[in-house]
């Protein structure tokens, strides 16, 4: 079918003819785009080297903040265990400088594959009235966490390793 050549084409109202119209159709004509030149502006993404070997060790602290309903609340992820690819954390929290501190145990895994760590809750050793346990899925490399809570209408998180 060639897209060559003149067509009629009408403008109807309650199926009355109001106008006709003489149409061209060519076909589509290819061009090549430039991508655009680089710029030396500073971009707000950071280079994330995931690692594929598990970055978590007994010992280790990993400091920051998330973001959940109640506002921006300082975390600290202390690793107790490492067991292969399981971990066991302790998840301390400390929203409005202490008007709101919590801690509750976390069983986690980091998936070589993904550089990917997700950390489950479980039993709540301090818990402030109205506070619920999360679950935290994110990227990992050799020294920052960064990922999302899961639930409770939060937002996501940033650690460091201390």
């Amino acid at each position: 079918m060639s897209l060559q050549g003149p067509r009629l084409r009408s403008l109807k109202l309650d199926g009355e003819v109001l106008r006709r119209t003489r149409v061209e159709l060519h076909p589509p004509r290819h061009r090549a785009v430039r991508a655009p030149a680089p710029t030396t502006a500073r971009t707000h993404e950071r280079r994330f080297e995931v690692v594929h070997a598990n970055p978590f060790a007994e010992g280790q602290t990993w400091v920051g903040s998330y973001v959940c309903p109640q506002g921006r609340t300082a975390l600290a992820l202390r690793i107790e265990a490492v067991h292969g690819d399981a971990i066991q954390a302790l998840f301390d929290f400390d929203f409005g400088g202490g008007r709101a501190t919590g801690r509750f145990e976390l069983h986690g895994t980091f998936a070589a594959a993904s550089g990917e760590a997700m950390f489950e809750p479980g039993a709540w050793l301090v818990r402030p009235p109205g506070y619920y346990s999360v679950v935290m899925k994110g990227r990992v490399s050799r020294t920052a966490y960064e990922g999302e809570i899961v639930g409770a209408g939060c937002d996501g998180y940033t650690l460091r390793l201390r």
